[in-house]
């Protein structure tokens, strides 16, 4: 599973760059990375995402309409909750997309499903939790 890799690599990467003190090398690498993640995308939307199904689904990551009925069909739909749920929301319980539009609404597109039932003001909230939560626990840590 490619996406497990990454975030085990990541990871990984994240603490050696605090183990050590030259920090010079990661901010250089990290730019290179970024480039190469850049150009490989670059690469693969020119080629129309042909050549196996992770190609296909950046393409349809990046253009979602373009493949609404398969590959985009879920980004479409947690941005039609999105969208449907306007500045206050629809309610708790009251969302019509994780009814069986969502695939996976419970865990994959939950972001999606609050914003449709506590609309822009629930995800403002959510964002605002995950916010304080980075301060008081990264930031500045109790010993």
């Amino acid at each position: 599973n490619l996406s497990s890799a990454i975030i085990i690599l990541a990871i990984a990467v994240l603490m050696i760059f605090v183990a050590s003190p030259d920090y010079k090398k990661f901010v250089i690498m990290g730019i290179g990375a970024v480039a190469a993640a850049a150009l490989l995308v670059f690469i693969i939307v020119n080629s129309g995402g042909e050549g196996g199904f992770r190609n296909a689904r950046i393409v349809a990551w990046l253009n979602p309409e373009a493949d609404a009925q398969d590959k985009g069909f879920q980004t479409l739909q947690a941005l039609y909750a999105i969208g449907s749920g306007g500045i206050w929301g629809k309610g708790l319980g009251r969302s019509m997309q994780k009814l069986g539009f969502i695939p996976e609404s419970h865990n994959d597109m939950i972001f999606s499903v609050i914003c449709e039932e506590l609309g822009l003001v629930g995800a403002i909230a959510i964002l605002l939790l995950f916010l304080f939560l980075y301060q008081k626990y990264c930031i500045f840590p109790h010993p």
